[in-house]
């Protein structure tokens, strides 16, 4: 099949499974196969698409630097503090946020992170701290206002 042809069926596939509306991008492999100016035709015809090859170390570089840009994009800034007495969350943190800093405190770790707006709520909320939004700001739980 052609990459239209490949392209159509997995926009149909993510309809079909409720991720129509899910970001996406466009990615051209095997750059290295077709002349430079066929990958200039199909970047004029797809602006958005990405294009690399494997067998290319600077594409591959641009690759990587141009994914952590767009999932870096989508993700907030937030600390957090984590007594020692909850200190099983750490993994769930470490798994789900990258870690920025974190500096250890005589009743915890106080942790700078990034990570997609719902998982930093759902980290706060498993430390029973209020969400981004909510109606306390003072950073305490929120059965204590």
């Amino acid at each position: 099949p052609s990459w239209r042809e490949q392209e159509a069926v997995t926009a149909q596939v993510l309809d079909d499974i409720g991720a129509g509306s899910v970001t996406r991008v466009l990615l051209f492999n095997k750059c290295d196969r077709v002349s430079e100016a066929a990958v200039a035709a199909l970047a004029e015809e797809r602006p958005h698409a990405w294009f690399t090859s494997a067998k290319d170390p600077a594409r591959t570089r641009g690759l990587r630097d141009r994914i952590v840009a767009f999932f870096g994009e989508q993700d907030v800034a937030f600390e957090l503090f984590v007594p020692w007495s909850r200190s099983g969350l750490v993994g769930a943190i470490r798994a789900q946020s990258t870690v920025v800093g974190e500096e250890y405190e005589d009743e915890g770790v106080r942790y700078q992170l990034r990570a997609p707006a719902e998982v930093a709520d759902e980290l706060r909320r498993s430390l029973g701290l209020p969400v981004e939004g909510s109606p306390s700001s003072l950073g305490v739980p929120e059965d204590e206002e």
